[in-house]
């Protein structure tokens, strides 16, 4: 890289220059042109991708070496503007000998360059801080960095469903006779009448390409009188009479044990039911398999226990880094990692398993949703 001239002329009063230290100035802002911005402008020049050569303002016409030139503030106006648009735009380190090309914070402009022996110092410094440290190109007419290729390309994802079930209907299972065990009634003005239910049969467990067992119809029975007058509503009372779910017979956690029990996996897998078009740099996707619990209580349960089996193929040209992570009820902005995959071109992984149970604390009504995240390997 052509250095800067090293002229630092002492005081701030108007100075005037040789040639060719003039011509050592032009020769540093040449070596500064990138040549592979993605966009090059008076304010700056873009990021290094695989773009069009840059275009920048020319510096001025070379000097005649041995002759004196006295500096004037439009001439160093040229210089800071030709300066200006050879700086990057963004930078991720930058140093007073220096900068690395990224896209972390903003570059820093040029100082301010007038006609004075100050201002050349301004220019001096600038040129420096202007200098790329790590380039696979550089000339007397330019430099060109490391091309940095941003990908698209399709992400897909297989996904295979498995669920079991489990019911039960609340009265004659744990030895208690038939009879209403559960009772809603209904308050008015001018009146009251409830509505009761008497449960019979006892535990059903099914997978997931079963069907469930066929209990006999609950019974019910209700005191409603058609047309009678009862005024404006006030209340609803529901009462358990017979039977506490949680405390006699089966509870929510044995259901749920019944229905992981009955758990089965659908076979064949299902037909791909989404790609997403993803860019390696900021690529995200959620939620693209799950597990959780659906659950119906009083007077009878049910439990329905569902997961999912994945598997991921990227289709691009190099490999990727597919980070997997859970999320809990829906809590996106928060997501555990759970495992590190890297996907190569047109390959399917293998098939993952949503988790199994959740992480503690938890309780059975939460849901774990899973995700991907991703960016070149």
């Amino acid at each position: 890289m052509t250095p800067p001239s090293t002229a630092r002329p002492v005081g701030n009063g108007v100075h005037f220059l040789k040639g060719s230290t003039l011509n050592a100035y032009l020769d540093a802002l040449r070596a500064r042109t990138p040549l592979n911005a993605s966009r090059a402008t008076p304010s700056g020049a873009g990021a290094p991708t695989q773009g069009p050569t840059a275009t920048l303002p020319p510096a001025s016409s070379a000097f005649a070496p041995n002759k004196v030139y006295r500096l004037s503030a439009a001439f160093l106006a040229r210089l800071n503007a030709a300066l200006a648009a050879r700086s990057p735009l963004a930078t991720t380190a930058q140093t007073p000998r220096g900068f690395t090309a990224g896209a972390a914070s903003n570059a820093h402009p040029p100082g301010k360059i007038d006609a004075t022996g100050q201002g050349l110092r301004h220019l001096t410094d600038a040129l420096a801080v202007a200098t790329p440290t790590a380039t696979t190109k550089a000339t007397p007419a330019g430099y060109m960095l490391p091309v940095s290729e941003r990908q698209v390309a399709p992400f897909e994802f297989e996904t295979k469903q498995g669920a079991g079930s489990a019911r039960f209907q609340l009265a004659g299972y744990v030895g208690h006779e038939a009879g209403p065990v559960f009772r809603r009634t209904f308050n008015w003005t001018g009146g009251s009448w409830a509505e009761t239910f008497t449960a019979v049969g006892g535990l059903d467990s099914y997978g997931f390409n079963d069907g469930p067992t066929t209990f006999p119809d609950i019974e019910y029975a209700s005191t409603y009188v058609e047309g009678a007058e009862w005024g404006d509503y006030i209340s609803t009372v529901e009462e358990i009479l017979e039977v506490k779910f949680n405390d006699e017979g089966l509870g929510f956690d044995d259901l749920l044990d019944e229905a992981k029990a009955a758990f089965q996996w659908q076979d064949p897998p299902t037909v791909p039911w989404s790609s997403y078009l993803a860019d390696t740099a900021d690529g995200y996707l959620w939620t693209m398999a799950s597990t959780y619990v659906n659950n119906f209580l009083f007077p009878w349960g049910e439990v329905s226990y569902f997961r999912q089996k994945y598997r991921l193929r990227w289709r691009g040209k190099q490999p990727v880094t597919a980070r997997i992570a859970y999320v809990r009820n829906y809590d996106y902005d928060h997501p555990k990692r759970a495992r590190t995959l890297v996907l190569t071109p047109d390959k399917w992984t293998t098939w993952y398993e949503t988790p199994a149970s959740l992480p503690s604390p938890a309780s059975p009504f939460d849901v774990i949703g899973v995700g991907v995240i991703f960016s070149a390997a």
